[in-house]
């Protein structure tokens, strides 16, 4: 039995939109209507409704993953609700609890690489100098300093 989806104008984008805001790939996407990703591809070029659910559903899902990525780097409050019962199971009293969320070290960490990348890479242009190569070169610069003193008062 063929299991393959046939493009409907009605219900491909609708499913689209819920595979992307489910946080499918592509790949994922085509597996799941059993198609091929040359056939997804076709379908953005023949349906401009594929690519913009595509599109708008996948920024709309990575703006969800954003936000709360930075809530986690930054921290936050949370409201809960206690109840307590009595024996019988009824609530007797209830109180809300205010939590506090500490940042998210892993990340705060993340977030900084990712947006400050030259100030917080794991490995940052400057290569560390071998000491005895750094005293060679720092010889060698007052070496050349030193005959350039002695020429010029030569010369005079």
């Amino acid at each position: 039995m063929d299991k393959r989806i046939k493009y409907d104008a009605k219900t491909t984008p609708q499913l689209i939109t819920w595979m992307c805001r489910s946080g499918l790939t592509d790949q994922q996407m085509c597996g799941e209507l059993h198609i091929s990703v040359a056939t997804l591809n076709n379908w953005k070029k023949q349906h401009p409704e594929v690519l913009e659910a595509l599109k708008r559903n996948k920024y709309y899902t990575d703006h969800l993953v954003e936000d709360s990525l930075l809530k986690r780097a930054l921290g936050f409050r949370v409201s809960e609700i206690e109840t307590v019962k009595d024996a019988l199971g009824r609530i007797v009293k209830t109180k809300t609890l205010d939590k506090e969320i500490l940042p998210d070290p892993t990340s705060c960490i993340f977030w900084l690489k990712n947006r400050q990348k030259s100030k917080w890479r794991d490995h940052p242009d400057e290569t560390p100098t071998n000491p005895d190569n750094a005293i060679k070169s720092f010889i060698k610069a007052l070496e050349g300093q030193l005959s350039s003193t002695f020429e010029s008062e030569t010369n005079e």
